[in-house]
Formats: structure tokens, sequence, C-alpha cells
């Protein structure tokens, strides 16, 4: 099997890190993980030696209980304590050795802090009292009391809790840094040298990854490695195990992950005495599933019609479970189709997710991930396909996102972009003004076959629905204090105006928008039905993201990644909707290019991360990413079967995790970050590989693109503000 490119690989295995299936010395097992490949985002470090606030390298240091930091008079970061309890974790690398914790502290006046006790683990290591100004504090901390790799202290403040009840931001102590002194000088890092990876002596490389079936490490050395390399994994809330190193023959060891395979998992490396080498390390294991034939759809499409709905919730239609009438149109439409229940975005806002639709790539793949930059000219979209294929190609789009200055029109031979208007009342083209615009070319189809593109916006903000449509929604007795103009701009910009009532008023409002968007939509429908093409088109309705209600406290979107802003409605229907039925593992943006190429006949392109989602009932992946930079900050969201993880950094050099289980907790209401720490390491390196890789055109972002008028409309319609912060 030819294999991607190196940047490609870094993506398209992100997850389940399946780089390869290439034959290897034992046949039975396929190469999985190439720990090579893998290494540049794994935690490598020997033991700690210092610890500085405001430090990017400090930002997993700093746990709960502390402030951002601030620049103090000195020019020097201050991380202020703010809780009764104060975390910091360090590495004490893997033999750990008698060391002493010098912490650099600041106290404010006055001062509230009697004492001040540490914990190392969970056991008492010492108290120490402070007293107003700086002083340094040295806590013992011996060897017995540490533990292999990461080490928690916890300092206890007595009473800490009293300035927060009186509703002051509280401040009991301040930490500018912190040394680590033992006999043992810090070790040359670890490091790799072509497909050797090159364990020193006092280092550990920690990779977090989720095993396959059979799961073993694998690599070659020397006679003695079996002796100097300690293995040790660690499941997701299971104890650390230490893996045993096996010679299966002359220069081929292997190390048995089995117990750990199908979790998600810690995997750490490390020397024993000597620097050490790992010639070509890998994960083999047994394939998750056997390699499947090209699908073969029960009616094959000659056309094909996508219908992007913006901002459109998957939870506002009926057919995906809301009480209300919003969506009669869509919901016989769904009877009809193949409705996965549980589609992701791969971004929170258009230009992105859009892309990611039309090239089947993740946006650090298509470069289309910022409001400066467009999509990649050299990678192939839906249209370059069909247009080479033979296929008529043309688009009706209604969002300054996706208009031709920004890369969309390539393979289209006809694309028209009807902009939006700052004196409309609706500022975008309603849906049905879309559809009065793309049928002539609709009604002027031949046979040859059509690929039709339509980029509906009414769902998107303003909510100015016609008279009437609210009105079906509007819960009675509700009395809002925002008028119905311009609701979300009202509510960002005034949030302690977020009342039951008035976001009772902008659901009302979105609703009505969706109606409308639904009754556009049946309109099309009768359209190919009365041309007699419902019987030879595929027909894919999704939308780019969704949108926020003050679910998580904010409205609009863009700025987080939470699921009423990721997770869309995605509705497939076969010609004569053959195959109709009800889909509800994963699905993900980057699937619908490859699906639709599947359904054709066609062959996608080889590198796609995306599958066709019509293998099989369920689809082969249980794992996306998705990734907004429109806001502060710039996130990245894991998604790894029941869990989804979001990181981002909160402060400069102090990166935020978010951790939910979407299982038990599909509102994502409780963070679980601080419990799971294995699934927190698993999905940091997998948004630091994100966060590295990067399209060849993004190195230095197009500034071309945006020029005054085209940067005036994006303020207008709220974008460059947002950008900017």
């Amino acid at each position: 099997m030819e294999l991607p490119s190196r940047s490609m690989r870094g993506l398209a295995g992100f997850a389940a890190f399946v780089l390869a299936a290439t034959a290897c010395r034992h046949p039975e097992h396929a190469v999985t993980l190439d720990l090579i490949e893998a290494f540049p985002a794994t935690d490598s470090a020997g033991p700690t030696t210092q610890i500085r606030a405001g430090d990017r390298r400090a930002a997993d240091n700093f746990l709960e209980g502390w402030s951002p930091p601030e620049r103090g008079e000195d020019g020097q970061f201050i991380a202020w304590s703010n809780a009764p309890r104060a975390s910091i974790s360090f590495d004490a690398g893997p033999r750990p050795l008698e060391t002493t914790v010098v912490l650099d502290c600041v106290v404010g006046e006055p001062s509230h802090v009697p004492a001040v006790f540490a914990r190392l683990n969970g056991r008492p290591v010492g108290r120490f009292r402070l007293s107003p100004g700086a002083e340094q504090i040295r806590v013992a901390l011996r060897a017995e009391q540490q533990v292999a790799g990461r080490n928690v202290l916890d300092l206890f403040v007595p009473g800490g809790h009293v300035s927060a009840e009186r509703g002051e931001i509280p401040r009991h102590f301040g930490v500018r840094s912190l040394r680590f002194e033992s006999e043992a000088a810090r070790s040359p890092a670890a490091h790799v040298e072509g497909d050797r990876l090159v364990l020193t002596p006092g280092t550990t490389v920690t990779y977090f990854l989720r095993l396959p079936p059979d799961a073993r490490l694998a690599f070659e050395s020397g006679e003695r490695t079996a002796d100097r390399l300690r293995v040790a994994v660690q499941a997701d809330e299971r104890p650390e195990r230490l893996a045993g190193t096996t010679r299966r023959e002359p220069g081929h060891l292997t190390a048995d992950l089995g117990p750990e395979a199908g979790a998600v998992a810690r995997l750490a490396l490390s020397a024993d005495g000597t620097e050490l080498a790992l010639v070509r390390p890998r994960i083999e294991g047994r394939s998750v599933r056997p390699a499947a034939a090209a699908p073969r759809p029960t009616a094959r499409a000659s056309n094909v019609v996508l219908y992007v709905a913006d901002t459109l919730r998957a939870d506002r239609l009926g057919c995906l479970g809301y009480g209300r009438p919003t969506s009669p149109r869509l919901d016989a439409f769904a009877r009809e189709s193949i409705v996965f229940e549980t589609a992701m975005a791969q971004a929170s806002w258009t230009r992105p997710s859009t892309a990611s639709i039309l090239t089947g790539r993740y946006p650090a793949e298509h470069g289309a991930r910022s409001l400066m930059s467009a999509l990649r000219a050299d990678l192939p979209t839906m249209a370059t396909i069909l247009a080479e294929a033979g296929y008529d190609t043309a688009a009706f789009v209604t969002n300054l996102n996706v208009a031709p200055r920004f890369g969309f029109d390539r393979g289209f031979a006809e694309y028209h972009y009807l902009e939006e208007r700052d004196d409309r009342e609706t500022v975008y083209v309603s849906a049905a003004e879309l559809n009065a615009a793309a049928f002539p070319w609709l009604d002027a189809r031949s046979d040859r076959p059509f690929f039709l593109y339509l980029h509906a916006t009414d769902t998107h903000a303003p909510y100015r629905p016609p008279p009437g449509y609210a009105e079906r929604f509007l819960p009675p007795d509700i009395h809002p204090t925002i008028g119905p103009r311009t609701p979300v701009l009202t509510l960002l910009e005034r949030p302690t105006l977020a009342t039951a009532d008035n976001i009772a008023l902008l659901g009302a409002l979105y609703d009505g928008e969706v109606a409308l968007l639904d009754e556009a939509f049946g309109a099309l429908l009768d359209r190919l039905r009365a041309h007699g093409l419902d019987r030879s088109t595929l027909v894919v309705f999704v939308a780019d993201h969704g949108e926020e209600f003050h679910d998580h406290g904010g409205f609009d979107h863009g700025r987080t990644l939470y699921q009423e802003l990721v997770r869309v409605p995605l509705l497939m229907r076969l010609p004569g909707g053959a195959g109709a039925r009800r889909v509800r593992a994963l699905a993900r943006q980057i699937d619908v290019l490859p699906t639709i190429l599947a359904v054709l006949g066609l062959e996608p392109p080889k590198d796609l991360p995306g599958s066709t989602l019509l293998e099989a009932a369920v689809p082969a992946a249980d794992e996306t990413m998705m990734e907004t930079q429109l806001g502060h900050p710039a996130l990245v969201g894991v998604v790894a079967g029941r869990w989804k993880a979001v990181c981002g950094e909160a402060r400069p050099g102090a990166e935020r995790v978010e951790l939910y289980d979407l299982v038990a907790d599909p509102a994502e209401r409780w963070n679980l970050a601080s419990d799971r720490p294995v699934v927190v390491g698993y999905a940091r390196q997998t948004a630091a590989r994100l966060r590295r890789t990067r399209a060849p055109q993004e190195a230095a972002p197009d500034t071309t693109v945006i020029d005054p008028e085209t940067e005036r409309r994006l303020r207008a319609l709220g974008y460059v503000d947002a950008d900017a912060r």
C-alpha cells in the first residue's frame, strides 16, 4: 500500500493512528502506529528542574487553584493561589531521587495566610509560614514519597475560602517559580535519529494512544536491550503495569500490550542506566476490521444535489428529536433517507466546515481555517472531481465565507454568490430567493449528469422571519425585554439580559427561520420530482455548523466547540429512497465527499482521511476532530468513542482542557478532565499533532484575500471583531 506524505499521515491517522497496513515480519499483524512519526507530539522529559509562572512550557504544571499569571512590577509573572488547595505537577523522571523544591513566593498586603500545608501525591511533606513580601521556601521531597513520572504537589491554605465568601477574588499567596534541586544533572533529551528512537538516561518518552486488538510494542535493537528498557503502560482508570520485553528472534523484540488492547492508554518508555536506541519502534496489532469492498448502493445515482444549511442545529429538526413542528418537509425527506443521528462538523463556523464538506479533509489540510486564509488551490474538491468526470457543475451560495475570493468556485462551471446587503431586512438572501436563482439552471438540464451545490443562510442571525413564522413557536405567557430586530447582537453586548424569556424569544425567531428554510428545501424537492430527477439524483442535506442559545453561557457560533455547535444534521436520499434507515454511529463532514463519490461509482482521492458511510450500517470511524480559530482562544476538539475533549490556550502558556462523556453527559455539563488524566493526555497529543499539521500554503496566511470591502462586510456580519478577540 502506498503511504501518504508525512504531513498527511500526521493528520489522516490522528487518533486511530492507522498510518499503514504494510506487510511486515509478522504478517498476522498490521503496523498501526509508527512511534517515530508520532514522537513530535509526545511528552518527552527527564526530571523537572524548574517551573516558571507564565512560561509556555509550564502550561500543564499549574493545575487547580491558580489565577492566570500576572506580570509583577519587577517584570516577573506571578500565579496567585485563589482556592483552599492549589496544585502543581512535576516530573520525577523514571527513578525519583532525593529532591528539594524551592518555591519563590509572594504574599500581598494584607496577608490572610498564617500557614501553608504541603502534600505530595496526597501525603504530608511539610508546613511553612509566609509573611508579607517575597521569600523563598524550601520543601524536602524524599525519594520514597515520589513516583516515577508525574507527581502532584498540593498546597493547602487553612480557611482559604473566607475571602471568596465575601465576594472578593481570593489571593492567598503567589508563586513566581519553583526550582527542583537534586544530585542528578538533567540528562540530554530523548530524540529521533532517522528510524531510531534514542532514549537517554533519566528521560521518559510518553505516548498516549488507542491500542488496537492484540497490541504489542515491537522494535529492533541490540542484545542487551531487553534488560535495559522499561516499558510502562496504563489504560484509562487502571493501575500502571510494567510490560516486559520478549526476544522473538535475533534483534527483534516485543512487549505485550494485550491487557490494555482497545483502550486509551499511556505508554512510557525509559532507559535504565545508559543511552538506548530503539530501531523502527512501532505498535503492532490486529486490524480493527478488514478492508471493505467498494459499496454497491441499491440504486445508482446520476446526479448530485448538495444542500448546505448554514447555522442549523441538529436538535431543531423533528426528524432528530425536536418537539416543535419546524421541519415537516425535512421530516418527510428523512423517512426516505439515510439519517445520520450523530454527525459532527469539522469546525463551528462556515468557511472551514464547508471546505471540509467539499474536500473531505480537516481544516489543517484544506487551509481555509481563519479569516485570512482561502481554500488550498492544489487540492481536488467535489466540484473539480465531478467536472473531470463529465458532470455539469453549478453553485448558488448566500454566505460571504464561501465566496469565490476564498477559492470555493474551483471546478464549478457556474458559481453564483448572492451577496448579503446591510439594507436588506434579512441581510442574507432567503432560501426562497436562492431557489429562484437556481431553478432556471436546474430546469435547463439535459441528459448530462450534474452536480448542484446550494448554500442557504436563513438560519443565521439576525433571525428575521416573515410575519407569522416566529409566532408559531413563541411560548405563551413570556415577557421578553429585548426587541426582535437584533436579539443576538443585544444579548452578546449585554449578557445580563440573557433571561429565560429573552432566550425563548430568540429561539422562536430561530425556529421561524428553520420553518422558512424547510419550506424552501421542500420546494426544491418538488422541482426535482417535477422533472423526474428524483429517480436519478442523490440529495444530500447537511449543515455547516450549529448555533448556541446560552447552552454554555454564550450565543452565536465560532467561539466554542460544544455539541450545539458541532452536531449537525446529515441526511442522504438515494434515488427513489432506496436503503432508507437511521444510523446512530458517528458520521463526519469529511465523510460526505467519499460517500458521494462511492454512490456515483467514482474513486475518491487516495489520501482522504474520511471514508464512505455506506459500506455498512455502522461507519468505520468512531473518532474525529474539529477546530475553530475564529475567537480567542483557538480551540481543537477531539472525539474518541464516548469521549470528547476540547483543548485551548486559556491564557498565554496555559492550556485548558475540557473532557466530557457524551454517552452519560450529552449536554456537556460535567468536565471530567481532572478525573481522566490518560484520556486528557491522549487528547492533548492529538491536538498537538493537529496544531503542527499545517497546509503548505498556510505557513504564511494569505492576507491578499481580504480587501478593504471584504473586511468591512465581514465586520458588519460580526466576524472580524470575533477574530480579533
